[in-house]
């Protein structure tokens, strides 16, 4: 038996190079495994593939973690479809290079729009997953 069977695990950010490597990981490990994604339905479909085509359990669902609305949502899926939530993995993140010399170019809503995805995000999940 894996480690993680039966148990239910919720990856944001799922369709990213490191957030699918933690879902193919949880699924690798038993884990029934919920898959994020803002636009990149894609990326979160082959994550999806990569881990039902070696006998795991997967699915994806759009959400954006800087929509409280969006956030509830996704756990209500989670849980209408899971029963349960087991693993919340908070990796979904936003950012943008801007040169240390070009500070005016990080304005209020770049500075909000990483706030909201990179910190608020994370505790409305957890706070919607308890």
């Amino acid at each position: 038996m894996k480690v993680l069977t039966g148990k239910v695990a919720l990856v944001t950010g799922g369709s990213g190079d490191v957030g699918g490597e933690i879902a193919r990981r949880l699924g690798q490990e038993g884990a029934t495994v919920v898959i994020t994604y803002v636009g990149a339905r894609d990326a979160a479909d082959e994550a999806v593939q990569d881990i039902t085509s070696t006998g795991g359990s997967a699915s994806a669902v759009q959400l954006d973690q800087r929509s409280p609305d969006s956030i509830e949502a996704c756990i209500a899926t989670v849980g209408k479809t899971h029963g349960h939530l087991d693993i919340l993995i908070n990796n979904a993140a936003w950012n943008i290079g801007i040169p240390f010399p070009d500070l005016d170019a990080l304005t209020p809503d770049i500075w909000d729009r990483v706030l909201e995805t990179n910190v608020r995000g994370p505790f409305l999940l957890a706070r919607a997953a308890a």
